[in-house]
């Protein structure tokens, strides 16, 4: 089953009491972490139909969306609907409230309460910013995926390929695979 990590720092406990308290990870499903680098959406979605085509129902979920919010949240290839976005902001708001959880960290729980209420096989789940202090990383994902490491985001991850990479390998979980797509990756790009 799937396991929430605990963290220190205050992003993540704000995302670990909404997921805990309000028990929005489905945690029959395998859920694969992602962090990828510019080409997103067009992989993460095959990924995600070609899981579909083998019998496994999938969510999805993507940042930042391009046209409607909803792309972000989706299960099988079909977006959350207007409906599900607007009752579940209007049912948890009074609990959020409090908690002033950024708007990536309200996406995600929602995305995790949907997939919850879907009873997804897989969960297919692109990291947001960085990987190891993103909101995201709150699931002990089954298999991480870093497809590529670039100065990206230089002013939160680090400004050399080296302490990005860092970063990104704060997604992996001790004894679960983790894949890598960058044919020389920077040497710190390892599992603590």
């Amino acid at each position: 089953g799937i396991e929430l990590i605990s963290c220190n720092y205050k992003p993540c406990s704000r995302i670990e009491r909404m997921l805990n308290t309000k028990k929005f990870l489905y945690r029959k499903a395998l859920m694969i972490n992602a962090d990828v680098y510019q080409i997103s959406d067009p992989e993460l979605l095959s990924l995600g139909v070609k899981l579909k085509h083998k019998g496994y129902k999938v969510g999805l979920y993507t940042s930042p969306h391009i046209i409607d919010f909803r792309e972000r949240i989706k299960v099988n290839g079909e977006c959350v609907s207007e409906d599900y976005v607007v009752d579940f902001v209007e049912k948890e708001h009074s609990f959020f409230e409090p908690l002033h959880p950024s708007f990536f960290e309200l996406t995600t729980a929602m995305a995790f309460k949907y997939f919850a209420d879907q009873h997804i096989d897989i969960a297919v789940i692109e990291v947001g910013l960085g990987g190891r202090l993103d909101a995201t990383n709150i699931i002990d994902a089954d298999i991480s995926v870093i497809t590529s490491i670039d100065l990206d985001h230089c002013d939160w991850l680090g400004d050399t390929k080296e302490a990005i990479a860092v970063e990104k390998a704060g997604i992996y979980r001790a004894g679960k695979p983790a894949i890598c797509g960058e044919p020389n990756p920077p040497h710190t790009l390892k599992a603590d």
